[in-house]
């Protein structure tokens, strides 16, 4: 019964640790174009991405702003018909703090082509027709995934 009190108790332990594993935002800009138009884009190859601000831990400088993020494509889905927007995934992305140590993190980056189109319709022309038209022309064809350099900010996790 003692080994068995133990065991839990170290078990439970083991586990607060790991949920309080402290999660730091870092926000990345693509250095290139995302596409899946004219299948640009496929499983396993590096985007270049740069991180748009400095991230600090304990007030001190771990990852500069402008390092170089590279993410690896780990899912793409092409566009269809009947609002079947294009879809790519990335799961790992690697980069070098400021000591140019390799910091690798596994955190999940999704890019919808049809949220991608409404949030740059909306951007580029205002108002009820634009959106009206951008909606039924999703529902008709999905929309490819188009992400210019430095257009979009996306937030991915390391662990610390």
């Amino acid at each position: 019964m003692k080994k068995c009190l133990i065991f839990s108790f170290m078990l439970f332990a083991c586990c607060q640790v790991a949920a309080f594993a402290e999660k730091i935002p870092v926000k990345i800009t693509p250095s290139q174009v995302i596409s899946t138009k004219q299948n640009e884009i496929e499983v396993g190859d590096l985007i270049l991405f740069k991180t748009v601000n400095d991230v600090s831990i304990d007030d001190k400088i771990f990852i500069k702003k402008g390092s170089k993020v590279l993410g690896t494509v780990d899912f793409v889905h092409n566009n269809g018909w009947a609002g079947d927007s294009a879809e790519v995934r990335f799961k790992t992305f690697a980069m070098k703090n400021v000591e140019g140590q390799k910091i690798t993190t596994n955190s999940q980056l999704v890019i919808d082509g049809n949220v991608e189109t409404i949030n740059t319709s909306k951007q580029a022309v205002s108002g009820a027709l634009s959106m009206l038209l951008s909606r039924f022309l999703i529902v008709l064809r999905g929309s490819e995934v188009f992400v210019e350099p430095n257009s979009k900010v996306f937030n991915i996790f390391i662990e610390q």
